[in-house]
């Protein structure tokens, strides 16, 4: 399933497979969103920011250092902290569903790095992960291809969903362990 968002950008929904058999998505996440209105350099220089440090983040989750990802969660706070959907503000429910987004990261990286354990800093990056598809749906992008991957299997088989800006898969809910697991449709 591919997200148009802004017309320049596309989150691409895959899914994990346990077993022989393949796993899909919640159909509730089926479907096309499109953001109107034009993103303007700055705030696509902000999510590009802001995308790049969450990317650093789910790598060292791929790479299952706890110590990386608390450094990782500290610069995409401060990247969070730069974005302003102020453009959106003639869209009440985007400037809104945007502006709680925003706020919502603050509390879930501190809950990052608030957690011990790999599972517990893991749960929170789902949360983080959540989010930022919201900041995304209802700020707009530009210029940019973001993947929406998708793992049934973790959370005791709740599933969760994770950014990437590649096709190549690199799990972060299971690392090292199974760093592959899923496929893209």
């Amino acid at each position: 399933m591919i997200i148009v968002l802004g017309g320049l950008a596309a989150l691409q929904l895959g899914a994990c497979h346990s077993g022989g058999g393949k796993q899909s998505a919640p159909a509730a996440e089926t479907g096309t969103v499109h953001v109107p209105g034009p993103v303007s350099d700055t705030r696509a220089t902000q999510l590009k920011r802001y995308l790049g440090a969450y990317y650093a983040l789910k790598y060292a989750f791929v790479k299952s250092d706890t110590v990386l990802a608390d450094s990782a969660a500290g610069r995409l706070l401060e990247a969070s902290l730069m974005i302003h959907p102020d453009e959106r503000r003639g869209d009440t429910a985007r400037y809104g569903g945007a502006t709680a987004a925003i706020g919502g990261l603050a509390a879930e990286i501190a809950g990052l790095h608030g957690e011990r354990t790999m599972l517990g800093k893991r749960q929170e990056f789902q949360m983080i992960s959540d989010i930022t598809y919201r900041l995304i749906k209802n700020t707009g992008m530009k210029d940019q291809t973001v993947y929406r991957d998708y793992c049934p299997m973790f959370n005791s088989g709740d599933g969760a969903f994770w950014l990437s800006d590649s096709l190549a898969l690199q799990n972060p809910y299971y690392g090292t362990d199974m760093p592959d697991c899923g496929q893209l449709s």
